[in-house]
């Protein structure tokens, strides 16, 4: 149990290490434009439920740069989306739930190999923690709609959409970590 606090632990103090080095705020600015222009095409099914793939970024942010650059980066992609395309009040707890994805990703993701169990495990704590309980539980603070209801229609997607963002994310995280420019960044990570 200490080793895994100690891991968590020494995720966070190398990760915020990274936000000395001009070459992984470089990196980490472009992945937040990427999941920007991503953000921008997702599919609306109801006011409250969408679906789209502006996780992909993130993910690969998390394993390159850790929990601390990719949490403030789901905080700046966050902000910057809803300036460029507004929908509804601004409303802080979605901006924490950015938050928290990104950290979520850097903590499963930096510094280890990939993997679809981790992959798999990763995308698993967005969707129950993340998608299944605190995002239907700002909806409900923000807008007052049933807390059952929400929940119940985010499972049906999000059962439907587990395997589906999994084998996406873990395809697109092994294929960028086979690059040999990504391969040099996650040895120095390791140092």
């Amino acid at each position: 149990m200490r080793q895994f606090f100690r891991s968590i632990a020494d995720s966070f103090r190398l990760s915020a290490k990274e936000m000395k080095r001009t070459s992984s705020l470089v990196g980490v600015a472009m992945l937040c434009a990427v999941n920007v222009v991503m953000g921008q095409f997702s599919i609306e099914l109801t006011p409250t439920l969408k679906i789209g793939f502006a996780f992909l970024p993130v993910g690969v942010c998390g394993m390159l740069y850790g929990p601390v650059l990719t949490g403030l980066a789901g905080i700046a992609n966050d902000l910057i989306k809803f300036f460029l395309k507004p929908s509804g009040q601004f409303m802080i707890g979605f901006t924490l739930i950015e938050g928290l994805q990104g950290v979520l990703y850097g903590l499963f993701l930096y510094r280890h190999k990939v993997s679809i169990p981790r992959v798999f495990f990763t995308r698993l704590c967005i969707t129950v923690f993340l998608n299944l309980c605190l995002t239907p539980l700002f909806l409900y603070l923000y807008y007052g709609q049933g807390f059952i209801g929400l929940v119940a229609g985010r499972l049906v997607k999000n059962i439907i959409m587990l395997p589906i963002t999994t084998a996406v994310q873990f395809v697109l995280l092994r294929t960028i970590s086979e690059i040999p420019a990504v391969k040099s960044i996650r040895l120095k990570n390791r140092a």
